[in-house]
C-alpha cells in the first residue's frame, strides 16, 4: 500500500510539473494523462516510450525551461506508474542497484552539497543561469533519474530479458527515426518538397555537403553548442545496428534497419570528426563480432571470411574513388554492378558457372562504356579524355574482381532473404557516408584538425587549472555544473564573457544584457508578407551601448554570421540610465513562409555594451506575438543562444570533465563503472552475445566521442547514457529467465 501511495505521489508530481510548463499546458497535461493510462495498462511499455521520446520531443526551445521540464515529468510518471501498476514487484526481490554506480553518484552528490552549502541566494534568474551553483542540480538530475529507472529496468530484465531488450532496442530505433526526420526538416528537405517539388532542389537539400550549418535537432541544451547530438547518435546508431541483427521479429528488424540508415545520415549531417571516428570503429567492431558469430554457427571457413571482407573493402575504395571523380551517378553505377553480379550468381544454378562468368563479363563491358562517358563528361574529373577512359576500365575491373568472388562466397552460406538486406546495408552506408567525406565542409574540417587540436589542448590546460590546489577539490572536484562559472571568472578577455540577468527594480522587470557574443531568443508564429511593429523599452547602462532586435529563421544555433534572411532594428539610447522607446515598422517578407516545414521565426535580442530591455513586442493590428515580453516571469519562453562561443560552457573532454567536476574519486568510480559494465557484457552467455556486443559498441562509441566532447553535461543524452550503462551493469540478471517466466512459456507452448 505504501508503494502504491508513493507511486501516486510521483505521478501527481509529474502531472503538476507538466501543467506548469510555459506553453499549451492543457495539451501537455492531456498527453501525460494518456501516457499514465498506457503505462498502467502495459507497465513495460515505458521501455519503448522513453528512448523514443527523449531525443524527439523537447519543447525547451519554446518554453525556455532547462532545469525542471518535461523530461523530469516523464521520469516521474514512468516510475510512479511502475510502482502503482506492478502488483508483484518488491524492492527486496531486486536487491541493491549496482554499487559502483551508487558510489559515482554519491561523489557527485557530495560535490553538489559542497557547492550549495551554505545555500546561495535563489532568485527568479537562478533557474535559467548556468553560472549559478544551482546548475549542479541540472547536471546531476539525469544520474538520479537513471537510478530511479533502474528498478523498472531490472524488474523487466529479470522477468523476461528478451522482451526487455526487444522493447528497448525498438524504442531507440523509433527515437532515431524521429530524430533523423527532424534532421531532414532542419536541412530543408521538407521545405524543398512543399515549396517547389523540384527534384534537384530536394536532392540539393538532402545531399548538401558544402554547408557550414551543422544540425542540432531539437535538443534545447545545444543552445550553448556542445555535443548533445553526437552523444545521442553515438549511442543510438550502434544499438540500431544491434537491433537489426538481434531482434527475432522481421518488422522490428526492418524498423531497426531503417533507423540505422536514418541515423547514419543524421551522423553524416553533423560534420563531426569525432563522431565519424567513433561510429566507424564501433560499427566495424560489431561487424567483426557478427561475422565471427556467423562463422561459429555455419562453419564459415576463414578463407571465405577473408574473401568477403577484402571484397567489401575493395568495393568501398572503388565507390569512394568513383564518387570523387564523377559524383553520384558513378557511385550508383558501381553499386548497381555489385548488386547485379550478386543477383546473377543467385539466379543461375551452380552447373551454369560458365554462364555466370560470361554474363558478368558482358555486364562489365556495358558498365565500362557508361563509366567512360560519365568520367569524360564529369565536371569533377581533372583527367584528360584518354586518362578518364583508362580509369573507367580500371574501376570496372576492380568492381568485377571484388563482386564476383564475393558472390561466389556468399551464395553457399546465405539465402537471398538474408544476403541482400545485409549487402543493402553496405550499399546504403556507401551512399550515406562517402559524399560527406569528399564534400567541401569535411575537407575544411580535416584540413584544420591540427589547428583545432592545438586550441583544444590550451582549453584543456585551462580547464584542468580550475581544480586549484585544494585536496578537497582534487578528491571531489569543483562540483557538478561548475565549469561554466569557473570559466567565466577565470582570467579571460572581458569581451568573451557572456552575461545576462533577468532582474527587477522598483517593481519593474527587465532583462539586462551585459555584452558578449550571444543573444536571447524566443520562437514566434510570424506570418509571411505581414506588417509588424517591433517595440521595446531600452535603457543604456554604459556609454555607447545599444540594443539590436532581429527577426530570423532559426532553430537553435547559427554557424555563419552572415544571415541575409534576418530583419534587424537597433537603438542606441542618447542618455545613460534613462528608458527610451524603440519602435520600428517591418514587413516580414518570406519569414515564416511554409511553416512548419521551414525553420521557426525567432526574435533575437543582443547588445553592444550593457543595456536593460523590457516590454518587447512584435505586433500587428490584432495581436502581440511575444510572450513574457516584460520578463515578469523571468526567462519563461526565452532561451539564450551562444552561436559561436562554445568553449565557455564545455570542457570538451568527457574524462577531463568528470575529473574537474567530480574529482579523482569521481573519475575512478566512473571508469570502474564502465570497465565493470564491459566485463559483464563480455561474460554474456552465447545466446545474448550479439546483444551484449551491441551494448559494448554503443558504450565504446560514446567514450570515443567523449575524447573531444563533454557529453554528460547535456541532460537528455546523459539520461540515455546512464540508462544504457545501468542496463549493462544489470546484464548478469538476465542470463536466465525467472522460474515463473519459464513456466508461463512452457504453458503457452503446450497450449
Amino acid at each position: 500500500m505504501l508503494r502504491q501511495a508513493l507511486g501516486a505521489l510521483l505521478i501527481l508530481a509529474g502531472l503538476v510539473t507538466v501543467y506548469q510548463l510555459p506553453g499549451p499546458s492543457l495539451i501537455y497535461l492531456l498527453l501525460s494523462v494518456g501516457l499514465v493510462a498506457v503505462l498502467l495498462w502495459r507497465p513495460e511499455s515505458w521501455l519503448l516510450v522513453l528512448p523514443a521520446v527523449v531525443p524527439t520531443l523537447d519543447p525547451g526551445l519554446w518554453s525556455g525551461r532547462l532545469f525542471f521540464n518535461e523530461m523530469d515529468a516523464l521520469v516521474l510518471i514512468v516510475v510512479g506508474s511502475f510502482l502503482v501498476g506492478q502488483k508483484a514487484f518488491s524492492f527486496r526481490s531486486l536487491g541493491v542497484p549496482p554499487r559502483i554506480y551508487l558510489l559515482f553518484l554519491l561523489v557527485a552528490l557530495i560535490g553538489t552539497a559542497i557547492a550549495l552549502l551554505p545555500p546561495p541566494a535563489f532568485t527568479s534568474h537562478t533557474p535559467f543561469d548556468y553560472l549559478s551553483p544551482y546548475n549542479a542540480v541540472r547536471v546531476v538530475r539525469p544520474m538520479l533519474w537513471a537510478l530511479l529507472l533502474w528498478w523498472p529496468l531490472a524488474y523487466a530484465w529479470q522477468r523476461n530479458s528478451g522482451r526487455c531488450a526487444e522493447l528497448l532496442l525498438s524504442g531507440f530505433a523509433i527515437g532515431l527515426i524521429g530524430f533523423g526526420t527532424i534532421i531532414l526538416w532542419e536541412r530543408g528537405v521538407f521545405l524543398a518538397i512543399v515549396s517547389s517539388f523540384n527534384p534537384y532542389a530536394i536532392l540539393e537539400a538532402l545531399l548538401d555537403t558544402t554547408t557550414a550549418y551543422r544540425v542540432t535537432g531539437v535538443f534545447a541544451e545545444m543552445h550553448t553548442g556542445g555535443t548533445a547530438v553526437d552523444a545521442y547518435l553515438s549511442l543510438a546508431v550502434p544499438l540500431a545496428c544491434a537491433g537489426t541483427v538481434v531482434l527475432q521479429k522481421w518488422p522490428l528488424r526492418l524498423l531497426c534497419f531503417v533507423a540505422l540508415l536514418v541515423g547514419l545520415y543524421a551522423a553524416m549531417a553533423t560534420f563531426s570528426r569525432g563522431l565519424y571516428l567513433a561510429l566507424g570503429l564501433s560499427l566495424a567492431y560489431y561487424l567483426f563480432v557478427f561475422v565471427g558469430k556467423v562463422q561459429e554457427q555455419i562453419g564459415l571457413r576463414s578463407r571465405t571470411k577473408t574473401v568477403i571482407l577484402l571484397s567489401l573493402l575493395v568495393l568501398l575504395g572503388v565507390a569512394y574513388a568513383s564518387f570523387v571523380l564523377a559524383g553520384y551517378f558513378a557511385l550508383g553505377l558501381v553499386l548497381f554492378t555489385f548488386f547485379a553480379v550478386v543477383g546473377l550468381r543467385y539466379a543461375l544454378p551452380d552447373r551454369l558457372n560458365i554462364a555466370f562468368f560470361a554474363a558478368a563479363g558482358v555486364l562489365g563491358v556495358l558498365i565500362f562504356f557508361q563509366l567512360q562517358g560519365t568520367f569524360v563528361e564529369s565536371r569533377y574529373n581533372p583527367l584528360a579524355s584518354g586518362q578518364a577512359s583508362l580509369v573507367a576500365g580500371i574501376v570496372t575491373l576492380l568492381v568485377l574482381a571484388a563482386s564476383v568472388p564475393l558472390a561466389m562466397a556468399v551464395r553457399p552460406i546465405a539465402r537471398p532473404v538474408y544476403a541482400f538486406p545485409a549487402l543493402a546495408v553496405f550499399a546504403m552506408i556507401c551512399l550515406v557516408a562517402i559524399p560527406p567525406f569528399t564534400g567541401y565542409r569535411m575537407e575544411t574540417r580535416f584540413a584544420t584538425a591540427q589547428q583545432d587540436f592545438t586550441g583544444r589542448l590550451d582549453h584543456w590546460a585551462t580547464t584542468f587549472g580550475f581544480l586549484g590546489e585544494s585536496p578537497l577539490s582534487y578528491a571531489f572536484g569543483i562540483g557538478p555544473g561548475a565549469f561554466p562559472r569557473h570559466y567565466f571568472w577565470s582570467d579571460r578577455r572581458r569581451e568573451e564573457r557572456i552575461s545576462y540577468v533577468f532582474s527587477q527594480e522598483d517593481g519593474e522587470s527587465f532583462l539586462r544584457l551585459s555584452g558578449g557574443d550571444f543573444n536571447v531568443t524566443q520562437k514566434l508564429p510570424i506570418r509571411p508578407e505581414t506588417n509588424y511593429r517591433l517595440e521595446a523599452r531600452v535603457r543604456a547602462m554604459s556609454e555607447g551601448a545599444n540594443l539590436v532586435v532581429s527577426l530570423c529563421p532559426k532553430l537553435v544555433l547559427f554557424f555563419h554570421r552572415w544571415q541575409p534572411n534576418c530583419l534587424r532594428a537597433s537603438e542606441r539610447p542618447a542618455e545613460v540610465g534613462q528608458w527610451q522607446e524603440l519602435s520600428v515598422e517591418v514587413n516580414s517578407g518570406r519569414l515564416g513562409a511554409y511553416w512548419p516545414f521551414s525553420l521557426p521565426p525567432t526574435v533575437m535580442l543582443s547588445s553592444g555594451g550593457m543595456v536593460d530591455v523590457t516590454d518587447v513586442r512584435v505586433s500587428n493590428d490584432w495581436e502581440n506575438l511575444v510572450a513574457n515580453g516584460d520578463f515578469s516571469s523571468a526567462g519563461d519562453y526565452w532561451i539564450m543562444a551562444s552561436d559561436f562561443n562554445h568553449l565557455s560552457w564545455h570542457a570538451k573532454n568527457l574524462f577531463l570533465h568528470v575529473l574537474v567536476e567530480n574529482g579523482v574519486l569521481g573519475l575512478l568510480f566512473f571508469l570502474a563503472a564502465i570497465l565493470l559494465a564491459l566485463a559483464r557484457l563480455s561474460r554474456a552467455k552465447a545466446s545474448q552475445a550479439l546483444l551484449a556486443n551491441g551494448l559494448v559498441a554503443a558504450l565504446l562509441s560514446f567514450l570515443l566521442v567523449g575524447l573531444f566532447g563533454t557529453l554528460i553535461d547535456n541532460t537528455r543524452p546523459a539520461l540515455l547514457f546512464y540508462l544504457v550503462l545501468l542496463w549493462a551493469l544489470t546484464f548478469r540478471r538476465g542470463d536466465v529467465a525467472t522460474a515463473a517466466a519459464r513456466r508461463q512459456s512452457q504453458a503457452r507452448r503446450r497450449s
